[in-house]
């Protein structure tokens, strides 16, 4: 009983040391916690000694909430540059429309 107590206290003292966490992120992207957590596991930051995410300064957490909206951006982009049909081109989509009326 008291190793179990002595582990939460050392838990706890090691989350005390980090004054910002995926809150703080989260408000300034005005994101929900969850959303912001998934965002740091798909850019690989890993959690803290104390199994959380925390940071020591604001300009830390305002990094993490760039690097966040910089992967945002690019995804946004490349998304827009695999969009660009060809003229004069059907999709895919619109052929197989085509051939499912022709079959009609």
């Amino acid at each position: 009983m008291a190793k179990a107590a002595l582990k939460v206290k050392e838990v706890e003292s090691k989350s005390e040391e980090f004054k910002y966490g995926v809150e703080d992120v989260a408000d300034i992207l005005d994101k929900e916690p969850a959303t912001v957590r998934l965002k740091l596991r798909a850019l690989g930051i890993r959690k803290n000694n104390g199994n959380q995410y925390g940071w020591k300064t604001k300009a830390e957490v305002q990094e993490i909430a760039d690097r966040i909206e910089e992967k945002k951006s690019a995804k946004k982009a490349s998304k827009k540059e695999d969009v660009k049909p060809v003229k004069g081109k059907t999709s895919p989509k619109a052929k197989s429309k085509k051939n499912a009326d022709d079959d009609e």
